[in-house]
């Protein structure tokens, strides 16, 4: 196999004076960095992609032999395209024990940055899943890894040993994507698993200073289906900045649709000026209590903006449609996931969703025309 010319040069442009560019066959390459790593011992060098994933360093480096890579560098972490899984978007490769006590070998890292991550699950389930299964030894010869200690959500890896037959980057990658792959799907089938069928996930990212409130709102949608007669369970979940809120109908005949539109309608009521005008006609204690949530929830949203003016733009609105970052339904299949948006555009016609209460209309904007004296006469308090 032929051999490259590789050569480190200066890169005087750097945030570090350690920073340097890679050229191979003359070229530099634009998309990736070098790092010397002064007081490790080693002479060698660290070669990462810039920036956060979307880069060709891959296909640079795809066909130089790993055993001349291993003599210019201690460890390289570039991009991988496609990823495997939507998930593992990097590979480190590691020539020497001295960078995070990773094994010599290389190792597949997730490019998923926690903000952008809306799975119906938390991505420390899905690492503890893929710990699990490898550490019971049915994955040789992968191995789980953290980049950092106790820090699974995306600094959990996995390891793979270099291989004598394996003499390129593309040779190893494209030899273990098909095992790693296998693996991310069994695990993401078996967390899958354990959730409840046929639900609706909708995700929401709250200012710290109503994150309460919001919550108490949230856990209030039960009652309110099942003052329209619609049985549900639900489950609020708080994963970092993060809040997984889950509905699941306890009758599965219950369309998810009726569900996620009573949803949108729920979360559209604090924002409404004429809400209060309407709850003041009602008398029958469901719409009574449905009133006295949005008033708390109002209050708190109101005092927010009025502490803190200049960061509260969203909370300004008192719309909690603001804080709905991504909703799915989990349906029949727990591989069966959607992704719906946060607003419908329906068809060009008027359509009714829940009948006479909620429609999805040609206009612009969320897309939701909301009869609030209508809900507030079909809310009914059943006594059970």
């Amino acid at each position: 196999m032929s051999k490259f010319s590789l050569n480190i040069i200066p890169f005087h442009g750097g945030e570090s004076k350690h920073e340097n560019r890679l050229t191979i066959d003359g070229q530099v390459a634009e998309d990736m960095v070098a790092f010397s790593l002064c007081g490790t011992g080693s002479t060698k060098f660290s070669l990462v992609s810039k920036g956060w994933g979307g880069t060709n360093s891959e296909e640079l480096l795809a066909h130089i032999p790993l055993e001349q890579l291993s003599e210019l560098f201690c460890s390289i972490h570039i991009d991988i395209d496609p990823k495997i899984g939507e998930i593992f978007g990097f590979i480190e490769l590691v020539f020497e024990a001295c960078k995070d006590d990773l094994p010599i070998g290389a190792v597949f890292w997730p490019s998923i940055q926690f903000s952008d991550w809306a799975g119906p699950f938390s991505l420390p389930v899905l690492s503890e899943e893929i710990r699990v299964r490898i550490e019971a030894g049915v994955t040789e010869p992968l191995s789980f890894c953290l980049k950092q200690p106790n820090n699974n959500v995306t600094g959990f890896g996995i390891a793979v040993p270099f291989k004598g037959n394996i003499t390129t980057l593309r040779e190893l990658i494209e030899f273990y994507r098909p095992t790693v792959a296998k693996l991310l799907e069994v695990c993401v089938r078996s967390v899958l698993a354990e959730m409840k069928r046929d639900s609706l996930v909708t995700f929401f990212e709250f200012p710290r200073a109503v994150r309460t409130a919001c919550q108490q709102y949230l856990l209030y949608f039960v009652q309110f289906l099942a003052d329209l007669g619609i049985d549900a369970d639900a489950e609020l979940k708080e994963d970092a900045q993060r809040i997984l809120f889950s509905v699941t109908p306890r009758d599965d005949s219950e369309a998810l649709e009726r569900i996620q539109e009573a949803l949108q309608a729920f979360l559209n009521i604090p924002g409404s000026s004429e809400f209060n005008d309407y709850a003041a006609t009602t008398h029958d204690i469901a719409g009574q209590q449905l009133a006295a949530n949005v008033m708390h929830l109002q209050s708190q949203l109101a005092l927010a903006r009025a502490i803190d003016q200049a960061k509260s733009a969203t909370i300004e609105m008192l719309q909690l449609t603001n804080f709905q970052y991504r909703q799915m339904m989990l349906v029949q299949s727990p591989t069966a996931l959607s992704s719906l948006p946060n607003s419908l555009g329906g068809t060009p016609e008027r359509e009714d969703l829940i009948e006479g209460i909620i429609a999805v209309t040609p206009l612009k904007g969320k897309g939701f025309e909301i009869n609030l004296p209508k809900i507030l006469r079909l809310l009914k308090r059943r006594l059970r």
